[in-house]
């Protein structure tokens, strides 16, 4: 505001003595103080965006749901190392109809028959993840009725006791314990990336929005201040003190700043539309319980962070900790190694042992299954062993060691490449903090001499083309610093989602 009074009193000193002109000095002063004394209360603050980007945006809800699909998964495979029970039956298991029957001589006649053969089965398994061997115990019970003859039999196993062990072959649920926890963990750091992408993504349209506002705010300004040029040209004309030419400059420059005007505030719409767009719909902000609609707010420019000293080799060690791909690096040697023992056991000798004990008896009473039953045994070894495969067996194990020495090479390389734009991306942050301080001292700089110039205009000491010189170099610094500032941001949530390590609070990314 005083930069606006020392402009009104120039302007009461060039024009004191023009008694026709007290009513252009009116109009100028009550332009000036209404069109830049804000009244705006209506703002967005950066900190909000961010947060609404990490609760309520499109990429966090996905990543939310992933995440919540990880744990179930997770807790399915779980549920494969306890104990299942189940029950299965057939009750009623009834037929009737005409049935060829083979005779003692080998006839053959046809007879009515009518039957019902009912069966109920109680099992329960434990699967053994260090051998691969499942234990079960179950009970049986089948009960068959012959209406024709009128006879019914029972047999049960009241018990059975077995174990069912495969000998040199591959163990699925091993590996399935191996690699589960490894799955989840994956999942959980890659939850936080994708968290922390909202951020940095929402950072990028956050400073769209605030680019597109300052060029509207440039445009606006710079069209004010022409046409209060052009009245004071007018004047001037009048009394002879500037050509046509001049006046015919002012206007382009007029033309040209209302032209920006209207661009610039298409621009700035479009780019709060896409802000909001990315934060859950087109036309809100926050989420669709607290929805407050951004079209007409003012966003507001967040100031740089206190100067960080970063050291890049750590931030090289908290990228190779942090990093989602590190994980995903240790669950595809895991892969690997699984597909290697997975051809070795397929394309060697397999065997497999089985065995149980329990006790069975069938009778036409169902008492007496239970009540003195005999006991049962089973025993049985089988096996297969390849004699002659024409090389099949080495080729198919050479496939699988090449695949794996493939995946070791490229998580080498990938980790060299992490290493590499960590500390890109550290250099440009450092490199961002100290031109945002430069740009900021520039842009000061720019706007005072744009002050001086535009007092000096009005006093008629300097020409239309310095004075144009000097709106045009303090419009640039402007977007120069803003621009600058927009990169610097962006940088330090690049590092941040490189890294997974919050700088400014030397603290681990946690959500």
């Amino acid at each position: 505001m005083k930069a606006e009074e020392c402009k009104m009193g120039l302007l009461c000193q060039w024009l004191t003595g023009c008694s026709k002109s007290v009513g252009l000095i009116t109009f100028i002063l009550v332009t000036i103080f209404s069109n830049h004394v804000s009244t705006q209360d209506d703002v967005v603050t950066f900190d909000q965006v961010l947060e609404a980007a990490r609760n309520g945006s499109f990429l966090s809800v996905d990543a939310t749901q992933q995440k919540e699909m990880a744990q179930l998964d997770y807790e399915i495979f779980k549920t494969r190392l306890k104990p299942s029970i189940s029950l299965d039956g057939r009750v009623p298991g009834f037929f009737s109809s005409s049935s060829a029957i083979t005779q003692p001589n080998g006839t053959i006649e046809f007879q009515r028959i009518s039957q019902n053969n009912a069966s109920l089965s109680l099992f329960a398994q434990q699967n053994i993840p260090l051998t691969g061997a499942r234990l079960f115990v179950q009970s049986d019970l089948q009960r068959f009725d012959d209406f024709t003859l009128n006879n019914r039999l029972y047999n049960g196993i009241p018990l059975r006791i077995g174990i069912s062990q495969p000998l040199f072959g591959f163990n699925q649920i091993k590996w399935d314990s191996k690699l589960a926890p490894v799955y989840l963990n994956e999942a959980e750091t890659q939850y936080n990336f994708d968290l922390e992408n909202t951020q940095f993504q929402a950072t990028f349209l956050y400073f769209q929005v605030i680019i597109a506002e300052e060029n509207s705010k440039i445009a606006l300004l710079n069209t004010e201040v022409n046409e209060n040029l052009i009245k004071i040209a007018e004047r001037r004309l009048e009394l002879g003190k500037i050509s046509e030419d001049e006046k015919l400059q002012l206007q382009i420059e007029l033309e040209n700043a209302r032209t920006n005007l209207r661009t610039s505030n298409y621009n700035l719409q479009a780019a709060k539309n896409n802000l909001a767009t990315f934060l859950y719909s087109s036309s809100t902000f926050g989420n669709s319980n607290n929805s407050i609609d951004i079209s007409n707010y003012t966003f507001i420019i967040p100031e740089p962070l206190q100067e960080i000293m970063i050291d890049e080799d750590r931030a090289v060690r908290m990228a190779l900790k942090n990093r989602p791909e590190i994980i995903a690096y240790e669950r595809q040697i895991l892969e690997s190694q699984r597909n290697m023992a997975q051809v070795k056991a397929q394309t060697g000798p397999q065997m497999s042992l089985f065995a149980s004990f329990g006790l069975a008896r069938g009778s036409k009473n169902l008492e007496q299954i239970y009540a003195d039953p005999f006991t049962e045994q089973q025993l049985s070894l089988s096996f297969s062993i390849p004699i002659v495969d024409w090389g099949r067996r080495k080729s198919t194990r050479k496939q699988a060691e090449i695949q794996l020495q493939n995946t070791l090479a490229n998580i080498s390389q990938d980790k060299i490449e992490i290493e590499n734009n960590t500390k890109l991306k550290v250099r440009e942050f450092l490199m961002l903090q100290q031109a945002v301080q430069d740009q900021e001292a520039i842009r000061a700089m720019a706007d005072k001499r744009f002050e001086i110039a535009n007092e000096r205009y009005i006093l008629g000491a300097i020409s239309i083309t310095d004075f144009t010189l000097a709106q045009r170099e303090k419009d640039q610094t402007r977007r120069n610093y803003i621009q600058t500032l927009s990169n610097y941001w962006n940088a330090y949530y690049s590092l941040r989602l490189l890294t997974g390590f919050d700088f400014a609070k030397n603290e681990q990314i946690t959500y």
